[in-house]
């Protein structure tokens, strides 16, 4: 699994840690002997929320990196020399100038929150 790109290699990996999270969860605490297993279970529980730590950092890690990622493709095609991109600021501006607001500082407040939200769209679909 090495030659796929490190969002399919997580996709492709993460059935399989999951399914064996299960059996070490059944099988950690049951072997130890009774006087020792408070401490097994303390043992067992400070790895088990560590590693659910560390899991979460590198998932947000992965969400943030994909996100400016796909954040500055499609900020690519943000030109003033795209028509259908100006189409869409003139309609936004036009609607904010009807209700009253400044029409192009709404319309590109707009705009960005649509490529922000897309980008993390997509960083989700890589990441999940």
């Amino acid at each position: 699994m090495a030659c796929l790109p490190e969002p399919h290699r997580i996709r492709a990996e993460g059935p399989g840690t999951e399914l064996n999270a299960l059996h070490q969860t059944r099988a950690s605490p049951r072997h130890s002997p009774p006087e020792e297993l408070k401490n097994a279970s303390s043992l067992f529980n400070l790895t088990r929320n560590l590693g659910g730590a560390v899991g979460l950092a590198l998932i947000n890690t992965l969400l943030t990196r994909r996100s400016d990622f796909h954040n500055a493709r499609i900020a690519e095609y943000m030109s003033w020399s795209n028509p259908q991109l100006r189409a869409q600021m003139d309609m936004l501006s036009a609607n904010a100038a009807s209700h009253g607001l400044d029409g192009p500082k709404v319309a590109l407040t707009q705009m960005i929150g649509r490529v922000t939200q897309q980008a993390a769209i997509l960083s989700f679909i890589d990441v999940f």
